[in-house]
């Protein structure tokens, strides 16, 4: 069994564990996307804001970026402790920790790119549902 097919196999039989992890990582994404999206909309900062808040707003926008490294954090460790039983049936069968080690990145990076990129599509989708809405509640329209 070569490599790549110890790591797809990996991916397929786990698909199931992968989908808390993945949700996560989705709905952080979509989070940070649209705390960007208010962050960088010049119409809505320039009328409704001072300077001030949207310093505020940075401040608030690491604080989610330090809340997002914790839960995927804690999501990953969740994730990883699962699959213990795996991991130990491979050190069993010869595999070595620096393999090991590699396929853990490999798939990690697999799915990190996957969370990327369906974070940003659905993220993308529904911002201008998500500015309608925040241009309904100010009384501003948003473009």
């Amino acid at each position: 069994m070569s490599f790549n097919t110890i790591i797809i196999n990996n991916i397929k039989r786990n698909l199931r564990k992968y989908s808390v992890f993945i949700l996560s990582g989705v709905v952080s994404v979509i989070v940070y996307y649209f705390f960007s999206l208010i962050l960088n909309n010049i119409e809505l900062i320039q009328d409704s804001f001072t300077i001030g808040f949207a310093d505020d707003l940075n401040f608030i926008k690491l604080l989610l970026i330090i809340g997002i490294f914790f839960l995927t954090d804690y999501s990953i460790n969740i994730f990883l402790g699962s699959r213990i039983e795996e991991f130990q049936i491979f050190y069993k069968l010869g595999i070595s920790q620096k393999k090991m080690k590699k396929i853990i990145f490999i798939e990690s990076l697999f799915l990190g790119i996957i969370i990327t990129v369906f974070g940003i599509i659905i993220a993308f989708v529904f911002s201008k549902f998500m500015m309608m809405g925040i241009g309904r509640v100010l009384n501003k329209k948003i473009n």
